[in-house]
């Protein structure tokens, strides 16, 4: 990811603009990004053959070469079916009332600063869509089109690509990230059951605690949106650091304070705001309980990114007697990340 250090600030905050605008006018133009389609459609295929033959009843000796041709078709078709879901639904564009604008499929060899296995022919698939639309009178993707294009050229390194590839470029960009832009946008895979009577996948997030994967997929909602964060964060009005849950929660704690807090008194005011927004709303919000080690641990990060601030003792030196408060910078980023959450 590069930051605003070098670049055209003038034209940065004219895309953000734009993007903003484009933000509010076109809010349900939204993108899908797959990491390795190739794995998943091979896994899906493998999931399909034996979901076959647990509803299958066998009736011979020959039954599994009879079924086996069946079961490969069984495959096929189930594996059809759940690469076209959108995370984290269940359901294909279509399914959801939506349209694809344009779909494209990344070969490894297209984008050398991506790594992937040499020869990988499906490295990425990025997928534009939204509401139906004329191909020929399609203003959403036209501009998504520009938009991206324009921020891809002037953010990231410079390339040959055009066309989708570029666009996907960007796409890439905004979603191939350890910590997403909103929760939202987070990575997650398909997890298959293992009961006989349980058959279809599920959603995962993309977590340490859950099993590692060898693909993933993001869904973007309101790309314009998520582009203009990233804008923004090129511009320098964000921090470029990818900020944590617990990042997040003592931010959270502070803006609510108006005051400097010491940190027993942050993890104290985060268990309470924890248990106000309820567990599953406060893990979707980005809320956690926070242990006094983790707040000296990631104090220093926040204080060196503008974010908080010790405040001044009698001598006019900042002091940790008092603990530590959010700055402007810590309070308009909340502020943002509040609004990209709605």
């Amino acid at each position: 990811m590069s930051s605003g250090e070098g670049l055209d600030s003038t034209r940065l905050e004219e895309l953000f603009r734009r993007f903003d605008h484009a933000a509010c006018e076109y809010p349900s133009v939204d993108a899908v990004v797959v990491y390795r389609p190739d794995l998943l459609r091979e896994e899906a295929e493998r999931q399909g053959r034996i979901l076959y033959y647990k509803t299958a009843e066998p009736v011979s000796e020959e039954w599994e070469f009879a079924h086996k041709t069946k079961a490969e078709h069984a495959g096929i078709r189930y594996a059809f079916e759940w690469e076209s879901w959108v995370t984290p639904e269940f359901k294909s564009i279509e399914q959801l009332g939506g349209q694809t604008y344009w779909t494209r499929v990344i070969r490894s060899n297209e984008y050398p600063e991506f790594p992937g296995p040499p020869n990988c022919s499906k490295l990425w698939k990025c997928r534009l869509f939204g509401q139906p639309a004329r191909e020929f009178n399609n203003a959403p993707s036209r501009l998504f089109s520009v938009l991206a294009m324009d921020s891809a050229q002037l953010i990231l390194s410079p390339c040959k690509l055009e066309g989708t590839s570029l666009l996907s470029r960007w796409l890439i960009h905004l979603a191939d990230r350890p910590e997403p832009i909103i929760p939202d946008s987070r990575r997650r895979y398909l997890s298959w059951p293992e009961s006989a009577n349980l058959r279809s996948p599920t959603w995962v997030p993309v977590t340490p605690q859950n099993s590692p994967t060898s693909w993933w997929a993001v869904r973007l909602p309101n790309v314009f949106r998520l582009s203009r964060a990233a804008i923004q964060q090129a511009i320098g009005n964000a921090p470029v650091a990818v900020l944590t849950d617990e990042d997040k929660t003592i931010l959270s704690v502070l803006y609510a304070a108006g005051r400097a807090l010491i940190f027993s008194k942050i993890c104290m005011e985060a268990a309470k705001l924890v248990r106000e927004k309820g567990g599953a709303s406060a893990r979707e919000a980005g809320l956690v309980t926070l242990s006094e080690t983790k707040v000296r641990e990631r104090v220093p990060i926040l204080e060196s990114l503008g974010l908080v601030l010790r405040p001044q003792g009698p001598k006019g030196r900042p002091t940790s007697r008092k603990g530590i408060g959010i700055t402007d910078k810590g309070r308009a980023w909340l502020e943002n990340q509040s609004s990209l959450d709605r």
